[in-house]
């Protein structure tokens, strides 16, 4: 591996590990029908991949997940939700079996730390290197018990083959 392409991955892999963490900074929600506060942990990431969308890279990039749930997990040790926003495999742009193995992959580094994180509570964001996988959740607004996520697919950007039309039609029903 080049000296650049090792820079690159190292960056790649602190950039994670800060989004990870930055999702983690508690966030009050007033809980639906209760006049008392809940707390609403949603682990949130993106960019999981790291090299090429082979399978050997998936499982390093799952390890670096893996290992950076670990020092998470002393912290917080309950999660009620999971937030990614895309790119489950790199270089290959839209290759079907890579985003799907990018994805397997990245569940199942999640699972293994918190195994009640799964695709019921989760929201998965098509990222600009991912063929639209059928676990990726549709464009539109997604209710969770306590909070709601919002998503905006590749696919539905303008630049991604979306319309400008559809874009504002979209943001105006959100």
């Amino acid at each position: 591996m080049s000296v650049h392409k090792k820079t690159v991955s190292r960056i790649g892999a602190l950039l994670l590990a800060l989004v990870m963490m930055l999702s983690l900074l508690p966030t009050s929600v007033l809980a639906t029908g209760s006049s008392a506060e809940e707390t609403i942990y949603v682990l949130a990431g993106g960019d999981f991949q790291e090299g090429d969308g082979t399978d050997t890279q998936h499982k390093a990039s799952a390890q670096n997940v893996s290992d950076i749930l670990t020092a998470i997990r002393q912290k917080y040790s309950t999660m009620n939700g999971f937030l990614f926003v895309g790119d489950y495999d790199c270089e290959t742009h839209n290759d079907a079996n890579a985003t799907a193995n990018g994805i397997t992959a990245l569940m199942g580094a999640v699972q293994g730390k918190y195994s009640n994180l799964n695709y019921e509570n989760s929201v998965l964001v098509q990222g600009n290197h991912d063929y639209m996988d059928s676990r990726i959740d549709a464009t539109g607004g997604h209710e969770f018990d306590g909070y709601s996520a919002y998503v905006l697919n590749e696919d539905d950007c303008p630049n991604g083959g979306g319309s400008q039309a559809g874009i504002q039609t979209l943001a105006n029903n959100l």
